[in-house]
């Protein structure tokens, strides 16, 4: 029974890291709005979809979207066993 339970923590494991990595490359397609102040202005200006309203959208608290991006920039088959 052991090793079923095992089992199934390394396969909900893998789902839960490839759900993360997915999230990361999805945010990684908004361009960075570096200093962008959407609260300036006077007038009507246009909402801009910035990576932190997409995360927030989703459900994400920031640090799980920093988590995601800092994931989804590791190259894929990065070899983990390299790092001391």
């Amino acid at each position: 029974m052991a090793v079923a339970f095992t089992t199934g923590t390394a396969k909900a494991t893998g789902k839960s890291e490839r759900a993360i990595r997915s999230a990361g490359e999805l945010l990684k397609q908004i361009e960075p709005a570096h200093g962008a102040n959407q609260n300036i202005g006077g007038g009507d200006s246009p909402k801009v979809q910035t990576r932190k309203s997409a995360a927030i959208a989703a459900g994400m608290s920031p640090d799980q979207a920093k988590q995601a991006l800092r994931v989804a920039n590791v190259p894929r088959g990065f070899d983990h066993s390299r790092i001391i």
